[in-house]
């Protein structure tokens, strides 16, 4: 199977330390039919480069079965990290495992850097109304 999945994000405050929310979009077919899941999470206390490594971990998360996964990401981070191969020495790297260990288990992954993809309003918009929780990062 083949997924898409597209994730924005929206971070304010010092890159350090601040709030930052995530909305992904996963999109496949099945059977001839489209099918999305959209999730939008929040979190304050955090860097944006850890926002964005909690977005590429909860996206491969939702995955039950292995896929061929296509990610579009507004984070050249985390781009240039995933694509990298290995969590060893990374920023965050006990969640970096969790991505490298979880992207193992799927037929292929691909991430690659999109500040525009075809969803990116669409999921600005679900940030903006702010229909979520926010979380503190405690890691």
């Amino acid at each position: 199977m083949k997924v898409n999945i597209y994730i924005t994000t929206k971070f304010h405050g010092k890159i350090p330390c601040g709030t930052g929310t995530y909305a992904i979009l996963l999109e496949t077919v099945i059977g001839g039919k489209m099918y999305r899941k959209i999730h939008v999470s929040a979190w304050k206390e955090l860097s944006f480069q850890k926002l964005a490594v909690r977005a590429l971990v909860e996206a491969v998360r939702y995955m039950n079965e292995p896929s061929q996964l296509v990610i579009q990401c507004d984070s050249p981070y985390a781009v240039n990290a995933a694509n990298s191969g290995t969590a060893e020495g990374k920023k965050h790297e006990v969640l970096w495992r969790e991505y490298f260990t979880m992207a193992q288990q799927m037929e292929k992954v691909t991430v690659v850097f999109k500040k525009e993809h075809k969803y990116r309003n669409n999921l600005l918009r679900m940030i903006s109304k702010g229909d979520y929780q926010t979380k503190t990062d405690k890691e």
